[in-house]
């Protein structure tokens, strides 16, 4: 089930488990500082709130079992008319949700939204450090489409993968 991510609160929420999610997982890939930093910039109350108000939609996804009344992740998307696609823009989940179908749920759902919206892709952009998201997409039809390399701002390159979904129309 989802339930989108309208009120303070609920940003407030997001953005808890974001935290509990976020930090432990790429601690090891990313150094402690930047880590931090990074979060402030995308996963911050603040950071949510101003995605919100550009367009992006936010949605908890919660258990279909009856025992996790908490989300077990959350997911946020932005509709991009101009390029007939949908971006996904974060999909995160609690370790014990990982590899419990979550993920093909989340994209069922973008799928049918993409439809409904007339769009022909679903893009992403994935850490390059994490081998394991990357590896998910792929199994769920996601192909390369490009590599990203940034300065992290404290001399450290980023390398990041965009990768694309096509989506056949029913």
């Amino acid at each position: 089930m989802f339930i989108e991510i309208k009120t303070k609160e609920q940003i407030e929420q997001v953005s808890r488990l974001a935290r509990s999610i976020w930090i432990p997982y790429f601690s090891s890939m990313i150094n402690p500082d930047t880590l931090v930093s990074i979060f402030e910039e995308v996963q911050s109350v603040n950071a949510i709130s101003e995605y919100i108000k550009n367009g992006y939609l936010y949605y908890f996804i919660h258990s279909d079992k009856e025992a996790l009344p908490e989300p077990v992740g959350y997911f946020a998307y932005h509709h991009r008319p101009e390029e007939s696609e949908l971006f996904l823009s974060k999909l995160y989940l609690i370790p014990s949700a990982r590899r419990c179908g979550h993920g093909e749920r989340v994209m069922s759902f973008l799928a049918e939204t993409a439809r409904k919206n007339k769009c022909t892709s679903i893009t992403l952009i994935v850490f390059g450090k994490n081998e394991g998201a990357e590896k998910a997409y792929r199994k769920m039809g996601f192909r390369r489409t490009k590599t990203i390399k940034q300065d992290s701002g404290s001399g450290h390159i980023i390398i990041d993968y965009a990768m694309k979904k096509d989506i056949p129309r029913k």
